[in-house]
């Protein structure tokens, strides 16, 4: 038989009591915390099913032709206006060399057509005044034919002189003829400038065609932001409408979140986010 003291013995139910008294305060502070948590998710909704994401471009050349220079590398921030690829802009040079060529070599034809012009439009206008002089140096003769001869019966004049206006008045009809033809020839032979007008605004648009192209051997960057997915290096061949790699506006992300339908009704437009 053992024997227990009292005073051990309301030590031991004192403690007994005492863990039961914490066990029952534990539980019941996990249980206030679990419906604390419970209720700041509901009003704070929250997800892991998230992404950031922002707006990006696939740069493509607008012309073609082989790569010669990359001032850029993959993940690299860029400024707008930076050039970032060159291709090789040789063969633009060249054809912005030969339109301009033509664009000068039409414009001299068209000064010096147009001089051309000029001179065959003084000379249309000078045979259309012989042709003037000539009809009224007609009349006159076929007048003083008509007023002679019947002068000539009453011998108021001499058959010479009948002869004469007579022959002065063939000499005008030929000279009217001749006037004729020559201002026939002339309006023939002017010219104009429109044609080679038109030649010359074709060649100018396509001697601004070889300037955009020139000026578009170098891709500089069109925004500020994040060079992505390059995986070409120099020597490669550029294609038109081809990307060559990807740009990120990097200075502006979208975080894209998905919640659960329940967790709707405690999002409103206007509330603060963190990410």
């Amino acid at each position: 038989m053992v024997r227990i003291d009292p005073k051990t013995a309301t030590m031991n139910r004192g403690r007994f009591w005492l863990g039961r008294l914490i066990a029952f305060a534990a539980i019941a502070a996990a249980l206030g915390l679990g419906g604390y948590t419970l209720d700041r998710l509901d009003q704070q909704p929250r997800t892991h099913d998230a992404f950031l994401y922002a707006d990006s471009v696939g740069l493509a050349p607008d012309v073609s032709g082989r790569i010669v220079v990359f001032h850029v590398h993959d993940n690299q921030r860029v400024a707008k206006g930076e050039p970032l690829v060159e291709i090789d802009s040789g063969p633009f040079d060249l054809r912005l060399r030969q339109t301009r060529a033509q664009v000068a070599a039409l414009r001299a034809q068209t000064a010096l057509t147009a001089r051309q012009v000029a001179s065959q439009t003084s000379g249309a206008e000078a045979a259309a005044t012989q042709i003037d002089r000539a009809r009224s140096q007609l009349a006159f003769a076929r007048d003083t034919v008509g007023r002679l001869t019947p002068l000539l019966s009453k011998d108021y004049v001499t058959v010479q002189q009948v002869d004469e206006a007579t022959t002065n008045e063939k000499t005008a009809r030929d000279a009217l003829a001749a006037a004729l033809e020559q201002a026939q020839q002339a309006g023939q032979v002017v010219g104009d400038t429109e044609s080679l007008q038109a030649q010359l605004a074709g060649a100018q648009a396509a001697l601004a065609l070889a300037e955009r192209d020139l000026r578009n051997a170098t891709m500089r960057a069109p925004f500020d932001g994040l060079v992505g997915g390059l995986d070409i290096a120099a020597e490669a061949y550029a294609s038109v409408g081809h990307p060559l790699f990807t740009l990120i506006k990097a200075h502006e992300w979208y975080a894209v979140g998905n919640f659960r339908e329940t967790e709707l009704p405690h999002i409103a437009i206007g509330d603060p986010a963190k990410v």
